[in-house]
């Protein structure tokens, strides 16, 4: 009986270990995500979530953003369609930046929490090359 309880104390110790260091983990997380918009407010973050947006050469991406972290790490990414890294949007700042995108594709964002507290928003938008001299 006694071996019993310790292997059931074991089993769901490893289980829960597994749980926890494998998956995302989001507490008390309010967040939404429409088409070119992302944002949330957690009380914890561990884990990735993800924003794409189809370029073609020549598309300007204008990207806006804010962000607070009270605890932990955040880390905001741009990569290409290749995955290669563009552009990393600074934490606890508001801003927005533009880029010409060099290729056809999908492009990525991808929001990083690691223990985090705090919020983000970031919105992506594209503008057709000839579209941004007709608004000068």
């Amino acid at each position: 009986m006694r071996i019993r309880r310790w292997s059931t104390v074991l089993l769901f110790g490893i289980l829960t270990a597994l749980l926890l260091t494998g998956c995302d983990l989001k507490m008390m997380y309010a967040g939404s995500s429409t088409k070119g918009h992302i944002k949330a407010s957690y009380k914890l973050f561990t884990g990735t979530d993800q924003k794409s947006i189809q370029l073609e050469s020549g598309d300007i991406l204008t990207i806006d953003y804010k962000s607070e972290v009270d605890k932990g790490e955040l880390s905001m990414k741009l990569f290409s369609p290749e995955n290669e890294l563009l552009q990393e949007l600074p934490v606890n700042e508001e801003g927005n930046l533009q880029l010409e995108a060099e290729q056809d594709g999908k492009y990525k964002l991808k929001i990083h929490g690691d223990q985090a507290k705090g919020s983000f928003e970031v919105s992506l938008a594209k503008v057709k090359e000839n579209d941004s001299d007709a608004d000068k």
